[in-house]
């Protein structure tokens, strides 16, 4: 019973001092007697480790989106002004095709030279014609009279009995800026109508 006893002992004894050593191994003691204990080694989640080797990939996408969504912001703008420039070629041309008349020529559209005279005379001034704009005169005279004067009264047509046609383009001469139309009759009818065409120097 003793010699079982003894033996028991014994090998708790060899079993305390191999783990003695075997920790010692794997943890060498400092100079003071105490023993350093290891920390575990870091586990990297395998996330961040796919992360991290997918960081390059990453960046090279973001730059090839970024080289892309600046491609498409230049055509979308080159294409905003090519469709402007031609939005404004449109607005050149409809407006191209339009004259603004002078406030005399447009006097005249309105029916302000158009008169006929019965016995007695009549007539109408204009001012306002620009350069370039052209009157046009038809009179129908069965008895009497008609004058184209200018500004500074001087005449640029007389008619008597008849029917004429006269076209009259301002020159700036003579004030022909301003025009006067006049018609006298003895008794016998005389009509007077105009139509202006505006200067091609005023369409735009």
């Amino acid at each position: 019973m003793m010699k079982s006893s003894v033996r028991s002992a014994q090998c708790c004894r060899e079993v305390r001092d191999e783990r003695v050593v075997h920790s010692m191994t794997r943890h060498p003691p400092l100079q003071n007697g105490h023993t350093l204990l290891a920390r575990p080694p870091r586990r990297v989640h395998g996330d961040l480790g796919r992360r991290s080797d997918q960081g390059p990939c990453r960046r090279a996408a973001k730059s090839s989106a970024r080289r892309i969504a600046s491609k498409l912001c230049t055509v979308a703008y080159a294409s905003m002004r090519q469709a402007f420039g031609l939005a404004l070629v449109a607005l050149i041309g409809i407006g191209g095709g339009q004259a603004r008349a002078s406030a005399g020529c447009d006097a005249v559209n309105a029916g302000e030279f158009n008169q006929t005279v019965t016995g007695g005379s009549g007539g109408a001034t204009i001012g306002n014609f620009a350069i370039g704009d052209i009157v046009d005169f038809v009179v129908n005279s069965a008895g009497g009279g008609w004058d184209l004067i200018t500004g500074n009264d001087t005449v640029l047509a007389s008619f008597g009995t008849g029917r004429f046609i006269l076209p009259h383009t301002v020159t700036g001469a003579h004030a022909d800026t301003t025009l006067q139309s006049v018609a006298g009759s003895a008794g016998l009818p005389i009509s007077v109508t105009a139509t202006c065409t505006p200067a091609a120097a005023s369409r735009d």
